[in-house]
């Protein structure tokens, strides 16, 4: 038997110590689950090991399965990766037979509207990085905010900065923290927080011959591809863990940006990893240094 866990659900989980919970799962890890019990505020961790009961008629030794936040697509991918030499539709059919097709948003009225402005396209990496904020909270109610910087380009995750409050003299650490180890960018795509817009961030992008590029007001559609990168962080990794103090949320989101960078294939990118992709990129650009060289010998 299969029992599905998902963050969100309400079960019930009865434990070989005879204690029996009932509530919502909180976070999915990879021994364990998080639970709120129902008339409480402390959660509470159940490894899969101690599981006696899950929900209704299923006893010990029933199988878990973790519903991971991916499409029959990308699932495929991965297992090709592997080794394992599967098709699209074999793939797509047990997909659909374990019910696990992620539900599909509904389609917008399209409107008239008025055109933007093109924006400057990036051609190779490092020439445009995006930045935006990304809201949560600890498990006693604190909130905390994370920085994300994202290589237009390559779809790298640069940085995640967390902390409980981040003013522009932080959002400049990061930025200069990034800058010693690939440079500084020809642009930067944000939206017009105090943040972005303070005279710290300012004077950085001046000494560093860096253009600024706010998003219009009310425009998130401007800054696009933080925007889709910070709905993916928040699903695979804010909303799959609960975070019980700020040491431990950087580590968590540290782990999970480098997976993202390492292990992740973006369709985008030829179902490569950004760091597969950003390889290739200056692996190409060598070759061609390389050819130059010898022909003007």
């Amino acid at each position: 038997m299969v029992a599905e866990l998902a963050v969100g659900k309400h079960i019930m989980a009865k434990t070989t110590a005879g204690k029996e919970y009932h509530g919502n799962i909180q976070a999915i890890d990879a021994d364990h689950f998080t639970m709120l019990p129902d008339y409480t505020t402390a959660p509470v961790q159940v490894a899969y090991s101690d599981v006696l009961q899950l929900g209704p008629n299923m006893s010990k030794g029933t199988k878990i399965l973790i519903i991971v936040r991916y499409g029959y697509r990308k699932i495929r991918v991965l297992l090709n990766r592997e080794g394992w030499q599967v098709g699209k539709y074999l793939v797509e059919r047990i997909y659909r037979e374990e019910g696990l097709t992620l539900r599909q948003r509904r389609k917008r009225r399209r409107r008239v509207a008025e055109h933007r402005r093109e924006r400057f396209h990036p051609t190779a990496p490092n020439q445009v990085w995006s930045m935006d904020f990304v809201a949560d909270q600890l498990a006693d109610g604190r909130g905390f905010r994370s920085l994300t910087v994202v290589d237009i380009y390559t779809r790298e995750c640069l940085a995640i900065e967390s902390e409980q409050k981040l003013k522009g003299s932080d959002v400049v650490l990061v930025l200069n923290r990034i800058k010693m180890q690939r440079g500084a960018p020809k642009m930067l795509y944000c939206d017009n927080g105090s943040e972005f817009s303070s005279q710290a961030m300012d004077l950085w992008a001046y000494q560093n011959g860096v253009r600024i590029a706010f998003s219009r007001p009310g425009k998130p559609t401007d800054n696009a591809f933080v925007e889709s990168f910070n709905g993916t962080f928040r699903a695979e990794c804010l909303d799959a863990h609960w975070f019980t103090t700020l040491t431990g949320t950087r580590q968590i989101v540290e782990t999970w940006r480098r997976e993202y960078n390492e292990s992740r294939p973006y369709r985008a990118l030829g179902e490569r990893t950004p760091n597969e992709f950003a390889k290739g990129i200056a692996a190409s650009r060598d070759s061609l240094g390389l050819q130059t060289a010898e022909n003007s010998l």
